[in-house]
């Protein structure tokens, strides 16, 4: 759907959260990003698990918030059980797509919103 765009953004603001390490929105738990590639970004989770989310599944629910303009950790699990039902991976998920420019994450909601016309 908007391959182009997301191609763009997992290059502009995924892509560099490599070597970082980002906190889940609600628990505020930590995740090192310890490698992001055109295919998956790898993460060692709180628990000192190491797993790796593709990137199609990134795009999947990138593609959703375009079309909606919001999007919440809910609907990114439901969306992540269709597509691959053992990779659970909603939270970490989110914790990056708020790292992207042009979203905004409403803390009361929990919903993030797409602000940017891109």
């Amino acid at each position: 759907m908007h391959t182009t765009i997301f191609k763009e953004i997992w290059q502009r603001d995924i892509m560099p959260l490599q070597g970082t390490t980002i906190k889940t929105q609600t628990r505020q738990l930590t995740n090192e990003i310890v490698a992001v590639t055109g295919t998956h970004l790898t993460r060692i989770s709180s628990n000192h698990r190491e797993s790796s989310i593709p990137y199609e599944k990134f795009e999947i629910v990138f593609n959703e918030l375009l079309k909606n303009g919001t999007i919440t950790r809910k609907q990114i699990d439901t969306l992540n059980k269709s597509i691959h039902p053992k990779i659970r991976a909603a939270s970490i998920m989110m914790a990056v797509f708020v790292k992207v420019k042009g979203t905004h994450y409403i803390h009361e909601t929990g919903e993030l919103v797409w602000l940017d016309s891109f």
